[in-house]
């Protein structure tokens, strides 16, 4: 049989294939062999598989028949470049051929458009007016369009196109216009069209496409349930498309730090996790996974998962950051066992490395050491953890200052050691009030009621609104400041406005007494 290369053509495609391969097998020999690959060539173009066709067309001779059939496998598998190499030695030998195939016309077009050559291509475009490829020729003409921005010319093509009797050129058609849709922002019609490709052509190869693309876009009206449940049926099937998971890897990191608002309510980040997580734990996506651990922590079960698979699959890296995490998270629940076991693990971990990127890695392994230390009642070995990490924070002063409060007062150069080291962090940066009044506290309630008061008014100063530091420098002022903020803190009813009022009574006795005598 000769094929035309059309649709419409009565031919059985896979028997057509099997007898030429039974025949090229039987006849490797035979005068009509190369009209056999260019048969089973054309066979296997039919049923789309393109690549094995070339090997066939190369056996096929130099026809143009062979040499066109060759470039339209070659574009139809978009390696454009290649299939024009081809056109351009088949013109030379028959630049009528196109005129004979509707298919190679059409085809030739595309090759003009995916090589930016638009004045020609919508000539080529615009020539087919009727016959099988009309719809996908008008299809090259919308994209065209969208190329040059003529939105409105776009539109109306992709229109046309999407009233074919051809199903999968239909939501081809519709899927392009969404598109266009969209880049005119009428993002409410770009849906609309999506989901008519959703619901009535579920065999499109462009149907996965569409479910990514609608969570998009729902996600970026806020309807977070509706997204989820389009990436949800993505992943749910064979071969999910990776961007579908780096979609839910970013709905999972905005969740992880506030609650998502849809129109329906909030999604809260562990369920959400609870919901879609396990598709998501992966060796791939450590760095989003350690991202994820710190919003998990009050979690429970689903943070210590992640923990454990992270500390068992996961980079050094990574391995020494998610057993710092887990030895933190059992100090804090007063397991110190589980806590040296992982702390262990961490530093293992941490040892083999010497790069920057740890040395942040090893301050977390002494905060958490020193924790430890501080529950076995070692409190000088808790100390010097705390003075040897790099940058220190302020929720490790307080720690420290939580030491210092536990300390035996007997060893005076031990306490005196971390009474001057905590000074010294004061020192050299900024801190909030609670830190300075920590310190100021413990200063007071061990007999230094001078430096105390040092403190305290640098806390007073920072945070003037808090009783308790308002109360202490009032306590260590003289009159008249002392009057001044006791009756200030007088006119609330609370425990430090009664405190206040006391003093302020006690300060009126002692200037009657003062009068009298």
């Amino acid at each position: 049989h000769v094929f035309t290369g059309d649709p419409g053509e009565p031919i059985f495609y896979y028997e057509a294939r099997a007898d030429y391969l039974v025949f090229i097998r039987n006849f490797p020999s035979s005068k009509y062999i190369e009209q056999a690959h260019l048969g089973l060539g054309k066979s296997l173009s039919k049923i789309g598989l393109y690549t094995e066709a070339i090997e066939h067309f190369k056996k096929a001779g130099e026809s143009p028949d062979a040499l066109y059939s060759m470039a339209n496998a070659l574009q139809r598998l978009e390696k454009t470049e290649d299939a024009k190499t081809v056109y351009e030695k088949a013109v030379a030998k028959d630049k009528s051929y196109p005129l004979t195939s509707p298919e190679t016309f059409y085809l030739i077009g595309e090759n003009l458009r995916k090589r930016g050559e638009f004045t020609d291509a919508k000539k080529q475009f615009a020539s087919i007016e009727l016959g099988p490829y009309k719809d996908e020729a008008s299809i090259g003409l919308g994209l065209i369009a969208m190329e040059e921005s003529d939105t409105e010319s776009a539109i109306r093509r992709f229109e046309m196109a999407a009233q074919s009797r051809d199903e999968l050129l239909k939501a081809k058609a519709l899927f392009n216009l969404s598109l266009t849709y969209m880049a005119d922002n009428k993002y409410d019609k770009a849906v609309t069209h999506l989901e008519e490709i959703r619901h009535n052509y579920i065999d499109s190869s462009l149907y996965k496409d569409t479910l990514l693309l609608l969570s998009r876009l729902y996600r970026k009206d806020g309807k977070i349930k509706e997204s989820i449940s389009m990436l949800k049926e993505l992943v749910y099937g064979s071969q999910p498309p990776e961007e579908s998971l780096t979609e839910l890897e970013d709905i999972m990191l905005e969740a992880s730090k506030k609650a998502v608002q849809d129109d329906k309510g909030e999604i809260h980040f562990a369920a959400l996790w609870d919901d879609v997580g396990h598709w998501l734990v992966d060796e791939k996506r450590e760095k989003f996974l350690l991202k994820i651990i710190g919003s998990l922590r009050h979690e429970g079960k689903p943070f210590l998962s992640l923990c454990s698979w992270l500390v068992e699959n996961a980079s050094t890296k990574g391995r020494a950051i998610a057993a710092v995490n887990l030895a933190d998270y059992y100090i804090r629940i007063g397991d110190t066992e589980e806590a040296r076991k992982f702390i262990n693990v961490a530093n293992l971990a941490n040892a083999v490395n010497v790069a920057d990127e740890f040395k942040k890695t090893k301050d977390s392994i002494l905060r958490v050491e020193a924790k430890i230390y501080h529950a076995r009642g070692d409190n000088k070995t808790a100390v010097e953890k705390f003075m040897q990490i790099r940058d220190l924070r302020e929720d490790d002063l307080g720690q420290l200052g939580d030491v210092l409060f536990d300390m035996d007062q007997s060893d005076r150069k031990d306490l005196q050691s971390a009474l001057a080291f905590y000074e010294r962090k004061l020192d050299e940066s900024e801190w909030s009030a609670d830190i300075y009044v920590k310190l100021a506290d413990y200063l007071y309630i061990y007999g230094d009621k001078s430096e105390a008061l040092k403190y305290y008014k640098v806390a007073y100063k920072k945070n003037p609104e808090d009783p308790w530091t308002a109360y202490r420098v009032g306590h260590g002022e003289g009159a008249p400041d002392s009057r001044e903020l006791y009756s200030r803190l007088g006119k609330e009813d609370t425990l430090y406005g009664r405190l206040a009022k006391t003093r302020l009574m006690e300060m009126d006795i002692m200037n009657r007494v003062e009068e009298v005598y």
